[in-house]
């Protein structure tokens, strides 16, 4: 495999619809080569960038990223099953919610939970 960018963060619109937003990645575990892997078979893969529990993969196109949605969501990798699996504009409030599970999974106790699109018990803070 070629150096593939780290660059995820076009905004122009053709980028902005090949972009995957990858919830729930053991980045512990899974390397930014074995993400690359993963979703190349999708297509055409240009940009993937890592973080600390997700990933963004950057395609060439958004047919790609639509197939790579579709083929990946809540598949299990690492002994974890990655969350849902979004192109950015698509579907941005469920990104929104995805990340706030996110959050609440790492920062929060059982006291506060996400309901629909809010965080309930935040009053105690």
């Amino acid at each position: 495999m070629g150096k593939i960018s780290n660059v995820t963060n076009n905004t122009d619109p053709v980028s902005v619809r090949s972009r995957v937003f990858v919830g729930n990645l053991n980045t512990m575990l899974v390397s930014k080569e074995d993400v690359r892997a993963i979703f190349e078979r999708y297509g055409n893969v240009i940009g993937v960038s890592t973080h600390r529990g997700y990933a963004f993969v950057q395609y060439a196109d958004e047919t790609a990223a639509r197939n790579a949605v579709a083929g990946e969501d809540q598949r299990i990798y690492a002994g974890q099953e990655i969350g849902e699996t979004y192109v950015n504009t698509a579907v941005r409030i469920s990104f929104n919610i995805c990340f706030l599970r996110f959050i609440n999974k790492i920062f929060f106790s059982s006291e506060y939970l996400i309901e629909g699109d809010r965080v309930a018990g935040m009053s105690r803070i």
